[in-house]
């Protein structure tokens, strides 16, 4: 699992939490070995310390830090370094995507494995923002547009996965600030690849406007708010 963190400290230890119960779900269901990869980009704050607390030392944590500031370069190191532990063949490693700001459900690798055992190269699910008292308009818009269906058309990097093959096939992750997930799964699908839209294993994630990466989930939100919505 790879999670892309910048200046995540006061939601980063949640993160870590969700996808260390959602890992050893996989592993009793699958008897997989599981690896979280939290790479670490140009970070101002106290997040890798946040997320050592959270994972208390747990060795299937691995820490990565760069410079980058492209959430896309960011992932795609997060995977390469995933890769490169492992050794494993690609074929048989599958790749769970979030983000710093989300929660994973405690099915989420679960269901991602057995999508996957019955033939997905990708999964692209769905997300659910965070309430707060000051986004119930902006919100209630959002869901007005959203649809949380099996079959949907959104893309979130917070979830997604990918089967390694297929992923490095299709070119991985490519370096750019914004909608590196969106190239990947388009990738994929003109690779002939199997995606799968599922909405069974919903993601929260955070609701907040300003967001880390530019055009993501936050600026969506934010253009709601402005009543110049935009395609997420």
């Amino acid at each position: 699992m790879v999670i892309p963190v910048r200046d995540e400290a006061a939601l980063i230890g949640q993160a870590v939490v969700a996808a260390l119960a959602a890992m050893t779900a996989a592993e009793s269901s699958f008897g997989v070995r599981t690896l979280l990869v939290l790479a670490f980009d140009t970070c101002v704050d106290d997040s890798e310390l946040a997320a050592r607390a959270a994972s208390a030392g747990d060795p299937r944590v691995e820490f990565v830090q760069l410079e980058s500031g492209m959430v896309g370069r960011t992932r795609a190191v997060g995977v390469a370094t995933a890769l490169g532990i492992l050794r494993l063949p690609p074929s048989n490693v599958w790749i769970a995507n979030s983000d710093g700001d989300s929660q994973v459900p405690a099915h989420w690798c679960v269901e991602q494995l057995r999508e996957a055992a019955e033939g997905a190269a990708a999964i692209v699910g769905t997300v659910i923002p965070t309430a707060s008292s000051d986004m119930n308009e902006t919100l209630s818009k959002w869901a007005d547009d959203y649809r949380p269906v099996d079959g949907h058309e959104h893309v979130h990097g917070a979830n997604l996965g990918v089967r390694a093959d297929a992923y490095l096939a299709s070119g991985g992750f490519p370096p750019v600030t914004h909608d590196e997930d969106v190239h990947l799964v388009q990738a994929l699908r003109a690779g002939g690849y199997r995606v799968v839209a599922s909405a069974r294993c919903p993601v929260r994630t955070s609701a907040r406007t300003l967001g880390r990466a530019p055009h993501g989930f936050a600026d969506y939100l934010a253009g709601l708010q402005s009543d110049a919505p935009r395609s997420r």
